[in-house]
C-alpha cells in the first residue's frame, strides 16, 4: 500500500479531522432528546451516590460497591456521573450531550492515531469516518449506563498515541509520562484495557522505528506497562473486589464456555460486516458439543481469519494490525474471567477501530485495484455504504428515545434474551395490562429456562402482577418460587407478605415480614407494614414498636 497521502497540506490535515467530527456529530444529534435507559436508571436515575459530593471519597475506597451498587470499579466513570449530575441534575439531555461529545471525541483520536501509525491521510480518513458512523457502536453512544466502553476507549486511543509519538518527539519523557498515566485512566474506565500492552507489543513489531530496535524498547518502555497492568491486577482481585461479582462459566463448564464463546464471536464478525439487526440483549443458548453446525461454521471462519493474518504478517501489515487489534482487545470479553453477559454489543466499541481500519484498507485496495475508467462506480458504491450505515445509525438511534421504545423494539428480534420480555413485562404492568405484562413474565422465565438461568425477577414480577389482579394463590406460588432461588431477599418476603395478609393468612404473613426485617432490619418499610399488619388485627402494643422503629430509620 502506498503511504503518499492523497492531500498533503497543513490545511488539509487540520480540516479532515475537522469533519470526521462533524460527521461523528450529526450522526447522533438526534440522542440529545432522548430519555434515560437501560442501565442509566440503576446507576444513575436511581443511584443516590452520584448525587452527593460527600461520597465522593468513597471512588478510593472499598465502600464504592455499597454505596455506588456497581458490580466493577470503575472510578473515572463514576466521576462523570457525578459531574454531570452537579451540572444537569437528572436531565438526559446532558448526560447524552457528554456520550456524544466523547464519541466525537474518539473519532478524532481514531483519525489522528491511523494516521501516526501509517502516515497514510486517506485511509486515516476513511476508518475513523466508518467508526463515527457504524451501526454497531449505536448501543454504546445512546445508553449513558455504557459510558465504561467509551472511556476506555478514549484513554487507549490516546495512551498509543503519546506512545507512538514519542519516538519522533522532542519530549520522550513527557509523551511516556502522559501514555502510562492514560494508560491508568483507560484501566480506571473498564477492565478491557488490560490488553494494551500485547497490542503495544505487536505495534512494534509490525511498525519498528529505524532508530530504536525492540529489545531496547522493551527495556526501556515496557516496564511502566506491566508494572502498572500488575498494579491494577493486585487493586481489583485484592482491594476493589465486588463481593458480588462472581459469575460461573456457562452451564458451569469449561468447555461449553469455549464452544459458545467461539459462536459468540463469529456472531460479533457478521455484526461488523451486516449489522442490519440490532439487539440491545442477546439472548445466547449454550453449545454443549463440537459436532453442532454453529459451532463447527464459526470455528470455520476463525480459522480462516487466523491463516490471513499469519499469512500477512510481514506483507500486509496494517491488515494484520487490524485483526491483531480486534481480537486482542475482544480478549477481556471472551468470558476467560466469567463475566455476567457474554455477548453485547457494546463490548465492540473498542474493537471496532480495528474493523473500521480493516474496511480503509480494503476499500483502498478495491479503489487501487478497479481500472481508471471504472472509479466513478466503485466511488459510488462506497459512498453508498457510507449513507446507507449513517441513514441506518440515526433511524437505529430512535429504539433508544425510551425504555418503551427500547424493548417493543427488542421484543420482536427473535435473537433477544430472556430480560427483554421481562423489561416489557414492568413497562406493560405499569400501563396496567396486567394479562400482557404476565405473558411478557411467563415468556422470560421460558427463554431463561433455555440457558438453564433460574431468573428469579421474573418470578417477583409475575407475583406481582397476580396480586394486582387478585390472584393471591398464583402470586404467592410466584414468591415463593423466588425465594427458592434467593431466599434472603427482603423485599420478596415483604410483598409475599401483603400477599399472605390479603388471602387471610395471617399468621404466616407476620412470619414473611419477620423474614424481611431479619434480612434488612433497617429497612423502615418492612417494619411500617408490619405495624399496619399488627394494627389490622388489633394488636396496638406490638404495632406501636415496629412503628416507632420504623420511625427512627427513616431518613
Amino acid at each position: 500500500m502506498s503511504n503518499r497521502p492523497f492531500l498533503s497540506t497543513k490545511t488539509t490535515r487540520i480540516l479532515l479531522p475537522i469533519l470526521v467530527s462533524l460527521v461523528s456529530f450529526l450522526a447522533y444529534l438526534n440522542i440529545l432528546h432522548h430519555q434515560f435507559v437501560f442501565d442509566d436508571f440503576r446507576v444513575i436515575t436511581n443511584n443516590p451516590y452520584i448525587k452527593d459530593w460527600k461520597y465522593l471519597t468513597a471512588l478510593f475506597n472499598s465502600d464504592y460497591f455499597k454505596i455506588s451498587g456497581e458490580l466493577s470499579y470503575r472510578p473515572l466513570v463514576t466521576l462523570s456521573y457525578f459531574i454531570d449530575y452537579a451540572i444537569w441534575g437528572l436531565k438526559p439531555f446532558g448526560f447524552h450531550l457528554t456520550n456524544l461529545l466523547i464519541h466525537t471525541l474518539n473519532t478524532v483520536l481514531v483519525f489522528f492515531l491511523i494516521f501516526k501509525i501509517t502516515n497514510n491521510l486517506k485511509l486515516a480518513t476513511i476508518a475513523s469516518l466508518f467508526f463515527s458512523i457504524h451501526p454497531i457502536l449505536t448501543e454504546t453512544v445512546n445508553s449513558v449506563g455504557f459510558r465504561e466502553d467509551l472511556l476506555c476507549a478514549t484513554f487507549f486511543l490516546v495512551t498509543l498515541f503519546f506512545y507512538v509519538k514519542l519516538y519522533t518527539s522532542k519530549y520522550k519523557k513527557i509523551c511516556y509520562t502522559i501514555s502510562l498515566l492514560a494508560y491508568c485512566f483507560s484501566l480506571l474506565s473498564k477492565e478491557m484495557a488490560i490488553s494494551l500492552p500485547l497490542m503495544i507489543f505487536f505495534l512494534d513489531q509490525l511498525f519498528p522505528e529505524t532508530e530504536t530496535h525492540l529489545k531496547k524498547k522493551i527495556i526501556r518502555y515496557y516496564p511502566g506497562f506491566i508494572f502498572m497492568s500488575i498494579g491494577y491486577m493486585l487493586l481489583r482481585l485484592v482491594f476493589f473486589k465486588s463481593a458480588i461479582e462472581h459469575v460461573a462459566y456457562p452451564g458451569n463448564s469449561l468447555a461449553t464456555n469455549f464452544l459458545t464463546m467461539t459462536k459468540v464471536i463469529a456472531s460479533y464478525i457478521k455484526l461488523w460486516f451486516f449489522p442490519i439487526v440490532l439487539n440491545p440483549d442477546y439472548h445466547v443458548t449454550f453449545e454443549t458439543t463440537p459436532i453442532k453446525l454453529p459451532f463447527l461454521v464459526s470455528l470455520a471462519l476463525l480459522a480462516c481469519i487466523a491463516f490471513l493474518a499469519v499469512r500477512l504478517y510481514r506483507k500486509q501489515k496494517e491488515i494484520t494490525f487490524s485483526i491483531l487489534w480486534i481480537f486482542i482487545t475482544l480478549i477481556p470479553v471472551m468470558n476467560i474471567i466469567p463475566i455476567g453477559n457474554i455477548m453485547a454489543e457494546r463490548y465492540l466499541y473498542l474493537p471496532s477501530f480495528g474493523f473500521c481500519l480493516f474496511a480503509g484498507i480494503l476499500i483502498l485496495k478495491i479503489h487501487a485495484r478497479v481500472p481508471k475508467a471504472y472509479h466513478p462506480l466503485v466511488n459510488a458504491c462506497f459512498a453508498a455504504i457510507f449513507i446507507l450505515s449513517l441513514a441506518h445509525t440515526i433511524r437505529h438511534n430512535r429504539v433508544w428515545f425510551d425504555k418503551q421504545a427500547l424493548w417493543y423494539y427488542t421484543v420482536f428480534n427473535t435473537s433477544c434474551s430472556f430480560n427483554a420480555h421481562n423489561n416489557l413485562g414492568k413497562e406493560y404492568y405499569e400501563k396496567g395490562l396486567l394479562d400482557k405484562a404476565i405473558e411478557e413474565y411467563t415468556i422470560a422465565l421460558s427463554k431463561a429456562s433455555e440457558v438453564r438461568y433460574a431468573y428469579p425477577i421474573a418470578h417477583y414480577n409475575l407475583g406481582i402482577a397476580y396480586d394486582e389482579k387478585g390472584m393471591y394463590d398464583a402470586s404467592i406460588q410466584a414468591y415463593r418460587n423466588a425465594l427458592r432461588i434467593e431466599p434472603k431477599n427482603g423485599d420478596t418476603h415483604n410483598n409475599l407478605a401483603i400477599t399472605l395478609f390479603k388471602d387471610g393468612q395471617v399468621d404466616l404473613a407476620i412470619e414473611e415480614f419477620r423474614a424481611a426485617i431479619t434480612q434488612d432490619s433497617d429497612n423502615p418499610t418492612y417494619h411500617d407494614n408490619l405495624a399496619k399488619l399488627y394494627d389490622k388485627i388489633n394488636m396496638p402494643n406490638e404495632a406501636k414498636t415496629e412503628r416507632d422503629m420504623a420511625h427512627r430509620l427513616k431518613p
